[in-house]
């Protein structure tokens, strides 16, 4: 009787044991149980490289007690190469104006250009994101997706580009560039698509953020956010990890969240870190 109950039990324990890190990668809907502060700060020492992987509260404020944490925690780190989330903005040679204009990105950038380190971002190209999605949806889903999500971004980027002609440029142009040429083109073909898919939407222009939110349910919109955030983790996890092997002191920047998610992988692959920061004291 003993084996009958001992083969299921090691055999469980072997699948466990079998999955690789990208595999410890959290879903947003496992993320959404789990309670930390910000930043949530974690330090490996990789073979003759290092990982500081500091996951920050977005801000544009200054004087975010944040903001010279980062700064503090750069120079003890002295890295040797820098990466940041969110696309490539421009090196100011201002710390402030850097932050105020593209948050901790900005800072991160700034930082870099004073020092001379390298710097990129460690996001994936948008084209890989597209063709993911699109094994699981529709090109049109995919489509209105991106274009639906750019409302939401307009009302925290603000700025004088009226909402409509964003939203047309993005589909007529950006989406398409993309591998994304299918309907929706214009907005009246975008107007239909999303009461096609949103019958209860009554204005595109006031779809709620929480549609894009990648820890709730309710719309495939949601479930799309949390299958992109996580192949954008996968990712991710593999630029910082390969390039903290190869020997480099490697200082990355990104949302508390991402940090969260990608620590089960990072704990296998690299083992207990050296430190944890669960927020500031």
């Amino acid at each position: 009787m003993k084996l009958i109950w001992l083969i299921p039990f090691f055999a469980s324990t072997a699948l466990v044991c079998a999955q690789t890190p990208e595999q410890r990668i959290l879903t947003y809907k496992q993320y959404a149980s789990i309670q930390h502060k910000s930043p949530y700060i974690l330090e490996f020492k990789v073979g003759s490289g290092a990982l500081l992987l500091y996951g920050a509260e977005h801000t544009g404020d200054p004087k975010n007690l944040q903001i010279a944490d980062i700064e503090r925690r750069w120079a003890a780190f002295q890295p040797t190469v820098a990466y940041n989330e969110g696309g490539d903005p421009p090196t100011l040679d201002d710390a402030e104006a850097a932050v105020q204009q593209y948050a901790e990105p900005g800072l991160l950038r700034f930082l870099a250009g004073r020092d001379h380190v390298p710097v990129a971002t460690f996001e994936p190209a948008f084209d890989e994101e597209v063709s993911y999605a699109l094994k699981t949806y529709s090109p049109q889903q995919v489509k209105v997706f991106y274009a639906l999500r750019q409302v939401t971004e307009a009302r925290v980027a603000g700025g004088t580009t009226p909402l409509d002609t964003r939203i047309k440029e993005w589909l007529s142009e950006y989406l398409p560039d993309h591998g994304l040429k299918n309907a929706p083109n214009t907005l009246d073909e975008f107007a239909t698509a999303c009461k096609s898919l949103f019958p209860d939407l009554v204005d595109w222009r006031k779809v709620s953020e929480d549609w894009f939110d990648p820890t709730q349910s309710g719309h495939y919109t949601n479930e799309l956010a949390n299958d992109t955030g996580v192949f954008r983790d996968q990712h991710i996890f593999h630029v910082l990890v390969d390039r903290a092997k190869r020997g480099d002191r490697v200082f990355a920047v990104i949302g508390s969240s991402h940090v969260v998610v990608q620590e089960p992988a990072l704990l296998q692959e690299l083992g207990k870190p050296g430190l944890k920061v669960n927020g500031l004291p």
